[in-house]
């Protein structure tokens, strides 16, 4: 029943969800005094709507027995419900099902086992997770999403107790209530598996989406602020939040900050959506800019923030590989997985037209759903029978699985919640970035799928048991930005009546050849144990003995950690010495160019990226150093040189480098990054181009330096280009043409330089 004209005073309890532009009371109550009448009469009004088998549900029979109760004004509303009537309400038939009954309907895939962690018994609406270093589990609680307390006029029919009194929830204003969400650490005092006991750290929080560990607390993302929350007395509980950073856009809830990642390099790493950022420090002193959807890292004490990758569409996921690569996932724009191919700040140094600092690397962008849908609440939009609201992000580094599982193809974890799955590709090295592939046999199936339609993961995390963890936000629904004509309330969210705020589910899934892992021991009073815990075979492990020891605790430690980055049994050992090192300032340059040389890629590669970060100290790597990694079989070390070279102040030797190896990149991302070191000294580069003895390889390189001084929009530069130019040998007349070409294709025509003889003896040649 729809289109009815109901009375002020009535308060509607439950409501039907036509086609998805109509909210219409059900079931609702009334009181009210009768003229001459000394006390309020009460009655309730249900439609259950045409079959007699309503009534066989217990679930209604609940409902009808309470009204009767209420409406007779008894003191027990629950007085004539028998108990398995009242017990149907949390679990009604067609609706949720307890966590037991809808692990029944997933479907795995065959090398793995599922259980469940955790459900509404112990938490509410779990979004993020992470392990404490006593390997606690701690979740981030959000029955607030997606509202939160905002009053929004378009929430009406969802929120009725608001209508029935606007003088205490005025529109744009928040309901004068506390917030709900918080932080929560989860255990398991039995041993069955299945988390039991709730400590609420932090409460009061509102719309908060991620977490990561800092120092005596947590720093949570809950736009518009970045917050440190800290125990500063050892208490286990929170009495100090600080802001780190403001100015994240909240237009659109399911688009703001979130998925917190803690790198090898002391940031933290996370992703923003469609509403972005204009960020700032707490006091307003320090503006780090326009961050737009993608990734970005911040310093975790709040002195530096910058955008990694730009361009994306609303990003909600953050992994860092076990050897520092970066990926993501984006819903909406066709593109689920991404990586990270170069730097934003590189990709807007070089001005390549059409280079991004990313690739989408997924091999079809194709869903195989285990149910199919039929009511259009619950039909995708945007993407159909594709990824379209793609989230969370995983690579598996738990040490557990077999070698397929582990590298260097990574095993990486997406969800898509509208069609209920769970999906894993192997990323499969490729040149300078990555590409995807599918399970042969799995071409059309998924690694976790769901015929309940409530099932919906959103999120995973690799614990330190080497299980993955997939968060289920267990809901209706979720299509939130829902473009098919409900009105839309507040933080954008569609005002539909279908959304739960309660259940949750937190599956942990386990290979069924799964490896025990040796013990570890994380502690900051015991540095020279976390420097052995860098070379773990987990790499929860590995990442929580990184930060511990970077925030502090490796200062006591720089012998084992200056031992450890030379003979770490692996590569990921030596690379987490060598980063440890570099984030406490204890790295010394020749420990840098001994990794350089060594016999792992990985070790390179990161050893290129810390010789990149040293610019933040005022180091510059040795051109000499760049040059000899510009050769590197390995296409991410020559990346990773090129964006080293950056940092040096550009010399002939470097330029006779770049020119050098110019004719093997063969690879616009490559290229691009050649492009961002000569953008220090365009001139510099061309004139070693010009005179190069195999000139005509160099074409494409000239024509982007050429480009690269006209949009300097500087006259004398211009000029100058042209004398370089005239000076040449005639061998390179076909590069002289590029270049002029190039430069009057792209200096604006108001750049006029000033007439005189060496110009225009140069324009005359």
């Amino acid at each position: 029943y729809y289109d009815m004209d109901i009375a002020a005073d009535v308060a509607p309890l439950a409501t039907s969800f036509h086609n998805v532009h109509v909210i219409a009371p059900q079931v609702w109550t009334r009181e009210r005094k009768l003229d001459g009448g000394s006390a309020p009469y009460r009655a309730v009004v249900s439609l259950p709507g045409h079959y007699f088998d309503v009534f066989n549900t217990p679930h209604y029979r609940a409902i009808l027995m309470r009204s009767i109760a209420w409406a007779g004004k008894r003191q027990n509303a629950d007085e004539f419900c028998k108990p398995e009537e009242l017990a149907s309400l949390r679990y009604p038939a067609g609706g949720p099902l307890p966590a037991k009954e809808a692990m029944k309907t997933l479907n795995l895939h065959p090398e793995f086992n599922l259980t469940l962690a955790a459900d509404e018994n112990v938490a509410e609406k779990i979004m993020s997770l992470d392990w404490d270093p006593q390997g606690r589990l701690w979740v981030v609680e959000t029955p607030e999403y997606p509202n939160g307390r905002l009053v929004h006029k378009n929430d009406s029919k969802i929120t009725p107790w608001r209508v029935r009194e606007p003088e205490k929830f005025p529109v744009g204003a928040a309901e004068p209530r506390p917030a709900r969400d918080r932080v929560s650490i989860l255990e398991d005092t039995n041993g069955d598996g299945v988390m039991d006991k709730k400590t609420v750290f932090a409460d009061g929080l509102e719309l908060p989406t991620s977490l990561v560990f800092y120092k005596d607390g947590v720093i949570v993302s809950q736009a518009p602020e970045t917050l440190w929350i800290r125990d500063t007395d050892g208490d286990g509980k929170a009495d100090k939040t600080e802001v780190l950073f403001t100015g994240w856009g909240t237009m659109d809830t399911h688009a703001v900050t979130s998925n917190l990642r803690w790198g090898p390099d002391g940031w933290v790493y996370g992703s923003v959506g469609y509403s972005s950022g204009d960020v700032k420090s707490a006091d307003g002193a320090k503006k780090f800019g326009k961050i737009s959807a993608g990734l970005y890292r911040f310093r975790p004490d709040g002195s530096a923030l910058e955008q990694v990758a730009a361009g994306a569409c609303n990003t909600w996921g953050c992994e860092i590989a076990p050897d520092g690569e970066i990926f993501f996932s984006t819903a909406t724009c066709g593109e689920p997985i991404l990586h990270v191919v170069l730097p934003e700040k590189i990709v807007s140094r070089a001005g390549v037209p059409g280079v991004r600092a990313v690739k989408p690397i997924i091999e079809e962008n194709k869903v195989f759903p285990a149910r199919h849908e039929t009511r259009q609440p619950y039909l995708q939009i945007d993407w159909v029978g594709a990824f379209t609201a793609a989230a969370g992000g995983t690579i598996y580094n738990g040490g557990a699985w077999p070698a397929k599982w582990r590298g260097p193809s990574w095993a990486f974890f997406i969800h898509e919640p509208t069609v209920w799955l769970t999906h894993q590709e192997f990323l499969d090295p490729a040149g300078v970035t990555y590409q995807g592939r599918r399970e042969e046999g799995r071409k059309e199936t998924h690694f976790l799928t769901g015929s309940d339609y409530w099932f919906k993961p959103i999120h995973s995390r690799v614990g330190p048991d080497g299980a993955l963890y997939v968060v289920d936000f267990y809901n209706q629904i979720a299509v939130h930005n829902d473009t098919r004509g409900p009105a839309h309330g507040a933080h954008n969210a569609a005002a539909r009546p279908d959304r739960d705020h309660h259940f949750t589910r937190l599956w942990r899934i386990q290979h069924k050849q799964a490896e025990s892992l040796p013990a570890f021991e994380l502690s900051a009073k015991n540095p020279a144990k976390l420097v052995a815990m860098l070379d773990h075979p987990n790499g929860w492990v590995r990442e929580t003995a990184n930060r511990l020891l970077s925030e502090g605790a490796g200062r006591s430690a720089e012998d084992a950690l200056q031992s450890q980055a030379a003979n770490a049994s692996t590569a990921y050992g030596r690379m987490e010495a060598l980063w440890v090192l570099h984030n406490l300032n204890l790295l010394d340059p020749e420990r840098l160019l001994a990794a350089a040389r060594d016999p792992d890629a990985i070790v390179r590669k990161n050893a290129m990226r810390i010789a990149a970060e040293r610019d933040n100290t005022g180091e510059e790597p040795p051109a000499g150093f760049v040059r000899a990694m510009l050769a590197d079989p390995d296409q991410r070390v020559r990346i990773a040189a090129l964006i080293a070279g950056t940092t040096v102040t550009p010399g002939a030797e470097l330029a006779e480098a770049l020119v050098e190896a110019w004719p093997t990149f063969k690879n616009p991302h490559l290229e691009a990054a050649a492009l961002a070191i000569s953008s220090k000294d365009s001139l510099k580069f061309l004139d070693a181009a010009l005179g190069a003895a195999n000139p005509t390889a160099l074409s494409g390189m000239v024509v982007q330096l050429a480009r690269q001084v006209a949009n300097q929009n500087n006259p004398e530069t211009a000029a100058a280009l042209v004398i370089a130019l005239a000076g040449k040998p005639a061998a390179s007349d076909p590069l002289k043409v590029a270049a002029l070409q190039s430069l009057t294709a792209n200096l604006k025509p108001n750049v006029q330089p000033a007439a005189n003889t060496a110009l225009g003896q140069a324009l005359k040649q």
